[in-house]
C-alpha cells in the first residue's frame, strides 16, 4: 500500500509540473502575441505619421506650383 501512495504521489507531482509547464508557455504565448500587436501598432503609427507628412509635402509642392505658374 505504502508503495501505492508513493507511485500516485510521484504521478501527481509530474502532472502537476507539466501543468506548470503549460501554464508558462500559455502565457508566454499570450505575451507575444500582444507584443506583436504592440509593433504592428507602433507601424500603423509611424505609417500614419509619414503619410500626414507626404501629404503635407504634396500639398506645399501644388501650392508653389500654383504661385509660379500665376507670375508667369
Amino acid at each position: 500500500m505504502v508503495l501505492d501512495l508513493h507511485a500516485l504521489e510521484k504521478f501527481v507531482r509530474k502532472l502537476l509540473s507539466r501543468n506548470d509547464i503549460e501554464d508558462a508557455l500559455k502565457r508566454l504565448d499570450t505575451l507575444t502575441m500582444e507584443e506583436a500587436r504592440m509593433a504592428i501598432a507602433e507601424t500603423l503609427n509611424v505609417t500614419h505619421s509619414v503619410d500626414d507628412k507626404v501629404a503635407v509635402l504634396i500639398e506645399g509642392g501644388r501650392y508653389t506650383l500654383f504661385l509660379s505658374s500665376t507670375r508667369f
